[in-house]
């Protein structure tokens, strides 16, 4: 109990100390990791994402083992790894800077346009299984919510209908 007392009369000394910027500042950082991670979590590059932290993981296991050879093949790996990164999400970057550059910052915060996208989706669907109830028609639909997949990974996981819903 004394240290719970003890942590919030340190707490309390500090807060005199933060300033409005120190507030931004950690506002800014929060909203980037948070985009981050609605991009790693709507895109294949989750996979990718998953073998730098398991190369970061490793990274820091053999340094702290002292496997100084594997550490420094894992450090060239992560040096190399960064320009490739850069290159093979040039087209994803690209797009990215291009959205961001087409917008205003109003509509970068919004996610009423990306709230639409879901209504409409949601009402068409529920026109269409109202259709094919009256039909008798049976259909297997199916939601994919985390990943998305893109035009050039159609070969690798199905047929790709190019139908808007």
């Amino acid at each position: 109990m004394e240290a719970i007392i003890n942590f919030f009369k340190e707490f309390a000394a500090l807060l005199p100390t933060i300033q409005i910027m120190d507030v931004v500042d950690i506002l800014v950082v929060a909203f980037v990791i948070y985009k981050i991670i609605l991009m790693l979590q709507t895109t294949s590059s989750s996979r990718i994402a998953k073998s730098i932290i398991i190369i970061l993981i490793l990274t820091a296991a053999t340094s702290l083992l002292h496997m100084y050879l594997m550490n420094y093949l894992l450090d060239k790996i992560l040096e190399i790894g960064l320009l490739a990164l850069v290159i093979m999400f040039q087209p994803e970057l690209r797009r990215m800077l291009e959205k961001l550059g087409s917008k205003s910052f109003r509509e970068i915060l919004s996610t009423k346009q990306e709230q639409r996208n879901i209504d409409h989706v949601i009402s068409e669907t529920v026109k269409a299984c109202e259709i094919m109830s009256r039909e008798r028609t049976g259909v297997l639909i199916v939601f994919e919510r985390r990943m998305v997949v893109g035009i050039n990974e159609a070969p690798l996981f199905g047929i790709l209908f190019q139908q808007p819903v």
